[in-house]
């Protein structure tokens, strides 16, 4: 994993769009040195981290609507791919991933 007292470079931000179904939200990278989730809909989005492809409303971290925020540092990193599943369909999902 990288060493996260190096300077962090910002990816171009993104945004997806979230659905009742599980979906990919951040491929693996082995660089990654954090992330920032923040859900803009109105619904809940919630976030699985070990890189399995089954996501389960309201367990894990589940973001709440209207700006619900997750960072991902040096504590809590993960270079698995991370899925997302929404209460309710068509929900934006903001993403600024770090590497290093």
């Amino acid at each position: 994993m990288p060493n996260n007292k190096e300077r962090l470079k910002p990816l171009t931000p993104d945004s997806i769009s979230v659905g009742t179904s599980t979906a990919l939200a951040v491929a693996f990278r082995y660089v990654r040195a954090g992330a920032t989730f923040i859900n803009i809909s109105e619904n809940f989005i919630s976030i699985r981290l070990d890189g399995t492809a089954s996501v389960d409303m309201y367990t894990g971290i589940t973001l709440t609507p209207g700006g619900g925020t997750w960072t991902m540092d040096e504590y809590n990193l993960t270079n698995n791919p991370i899925y997302v599943k929404a209460s309710g369909a068509n929900s934006t999902l903001c993403i600024q991933e770090f590497i290093t």
